[in-house]
């Protein structure tokens, strides 16, 4: 093999040399862009969890300011947008874990699990009771399920934040 190389021209040793070059370089390049997405995906899957709970405060806020507007205006269109939002609130609880640990973040989300259940359970009495005609009762769900709904607020931005601080140091470990 060595002979034949030697006894190529000068053309033939420049082309496979070239040749070898630009495959190692074209080989380097695929392996930095498959690592280059794969730590993008990580990024995106550190920061996902708050992205998620972000999206279950606009959701408990949506179900909060629905009931109060159905109740102020009692509005078929407060009314449906009310149960919207209820559904995608429930649709968001339902991501939270429900199985009790020792994992203090996971325990949070257990508990704003339960207690989304019970506040849900609060606004659909309050909207039961206005479309009753139960004013007595409407107002104290209303209030029960507004205290509810601020203890809520507190507990997933607490999880948030804890969240937050756990992401950022797994970010720079990154």
């Amino acid at each position: 093999i060595r002979d034949k190389f030697n006894n190529a021209s000068l053309q033939a040793k420049l082309t496979f040399v070239f040749s070898v070059t630009m495959i190692m370089v074209g080989a380097i390049n695929i392996y930095m862009q498959i690592s280059i997405n794969k730590v993008v995906g990580n990024i995106d899957k550190v920061y996902e969890s708050n992205v998620s709970l972000n999206d279950l405060l606009d959701s408990l806020e949506d179900v909060q300011d629905n009931m109060y507007r159905y109740l102020s205006t009692k509005s078929t269109d407060a009314l449906d947008s009310y149960y919207r939002g209820e559904q995608s609130y429930r649709n968001h609880i339902d991501m939270l874990n429900s199985v009790a640990t020792d994992n203090p973040q996971k325990l949070s989300e257990k508990n704003i699990k339960n207690l989304s259940e019970k506040y849900l359970s609060l606004t659909a009495g309050a909207v039961s009771a206005k479309r009753g005609r139960d004013v007595e009762q409407y107002n104290e769900l209303c209030s029960e399920a507004q205290r509810m709904y601020k203890y809520l607020n507190t507990y997933i931005n607490d999880l948030n934040h804890g969240q937050f601080k756990t992401n950022s140091e797994n970010y720079g470990a990154l």
